[in-house]
């Protein structure tokens, strides 16, 4: 019987080998060529970047496939607040790339609303958003800055505490940005927060890890629910690609037409050397 049972189980490994090594066809998967915008608008930045792309198919040949991860350069991107349209320029300096407009002349302002349109190769995009008029005062964020050693190295943690608004839409980021002696400035997203009565008087962001050598400043900002929900989609779809057994995660986005984001920050800015 366990003789019979060995030949039995050889035959099963033998065809699954089999069954792997056997040529998978691509799937008949539609593709639908479109371009991908993302910009954040924040008039505490000096310049507003949008970043715009070209979605590629998963299966099949990729047309200039060495520059699917890269901005397109040669698309037209304006700005449009309801009274005039600005045209960005392409910028690539510092290690910062994408279509770039300086806000000052621009004139970003809480409250407004701006829409932002692509094009490039008969594709176009567009989204709208409007920057959002309250922020935190300064006296209301609670900063707690620790030191931690580990085998003779230091690490500094900043904690950042906000109120807890009453109501649930209530939307947060939590930006870092770290400033080098050569101008280059290096943003990174610590964390989305949105405010719920369940959570309390205070709401506690990511802690943020301060790099020597640099200027750190952090942002915290308030959002609006479409960044919040793009962010949040974005980072469950990050975590689930991992998985074999999760279910495929849309990513929300506001753009028409194309997919993306274009987002609004409102932010208090503060320093941490």
């Amino acid at each position: 019987m366990r003789s019979l049972f060995l030949l039995l189980l050889v035959a099963v490994l033998t065809g699954c080998a089999d069954f792997f090594m056997q040529e998978i066809d691509s799937p008949d998967v539609d593709f639908e060529r479109q371009l991908v915008l993302f910009t954040l608008l924040s008039p505490q930045d000096s310049l507003l970047f949008v970043d715009v792309r070209e979605t590629a198919p998963v299966f099949g040949p990729r047309e200039n496939a060495n520059n699917i991860r890269r901005p397109i350069e040669g698309a037209t991107v304006m700005i449009d607040d309801g009274t005039t349209t600005h045209e960005l320029a392409y910028y690539n300096e510092n290690g910062q790339q994408g279509h770039a407009i300086d806000t000052e002349g621009l004139g970003l302002e809480a409250g407004k609303t701006y829409t932002v349109t692509a094009s490039w190769d008969g594709l176009t995009a567009t989204g709208r958003a409007t920057i959002p008029t309250d922020t935190f005062r300064l006296g209301d964020i609670s900063l707690d800055l620790e030191t931690i050693e580990d085998g003779g190295f230091q690490e500094r943690i900043l904690s950042v505490t906000v109120p807890n608004r009453p109501g649930e839409d209530d939307y947060y980021l939590l930006i870092h940005d770290r400033l080098s002696s050569g101008s280059f400035v290096q943003r990174n997203l610590v964390d989305y927060v949105r405010g719920k009565d369940g959570l309390g008087e205070s709401l506690l962001f990511a802690p943020v890890s301060l790099i020597d050598g640099v200027i750190n400043t952090v942002n915290i900002c308030t959002t609006d629910k479409a960044t919040y929900d793009y962010f949040f989609s974005r980072g469950t779809a990050f975590n689930n690609q991992e998985n074999p057994f999760a279910e495929p995660t849309e990513i929300i986005g506001n753009v028409e037409i194309g997919i993306g984001l274009v987002g609004a920050m409102n932010c208090r800015r503060v320093v941490a050397w």
